[in-house]
């Protein structure tokens, strides 16, 4: 394996489980989040994978609506994987970025659920 595919595969693979995971939950007919199943409350990300399915079918506004998140999370794993794979090794970038990404979606993820408990968004 090339180190450029090696590196690659570095950098993404922590990425794998998540979309594993969210794949085969996307493919279960009935409600899947703990949290809900047993607080009856949704989760900071619940909705989110049926707002990634509703952008996989061109429905915008109904991402939204299940996850407002979805379409910008969409957009922030779209650069990692360029600068994943167009960044040298050791670039500085690369942990700045990712670091920074992290820290927003908590941030966003915890203003989604308190804006969903003050029912300024609709439930899922």
């Amino acid at each position: 394996m090339s180190p450029r595919v090696e590196l690659l595969r570095a950098r993404l693979s922590p990425l794998f489980p998540i979309l594993a995971i969210s794949g085969l939950l996307a493919l279960i007919p009935f409600p899947t989040c703990l949290f809900k199943l047993l607080s009856g409350h949704p989760c900071p990300a619940c909705g989110f994978t049926r707002a990634t399915l509703r952008v996989a079918h061109g429905d915008l506004r109904g991402s939204f609506l299940f996850h407002p998140l979805a379409i910008p999370g969409g957009v922030l794993l779209l650069v990692a994987v360029l600068l994943a794979a167009t960044l040298p090794p050791g670039h500085p970038l690369w942990g700045r970025y990712t670091r920074a990404t992290m820290n927003a979606a908590a941030v966003g993820f915890l203003a989604v659920w308190a804006a969903r408990a003050a029912g300024l968004l609709p439930p899922v």
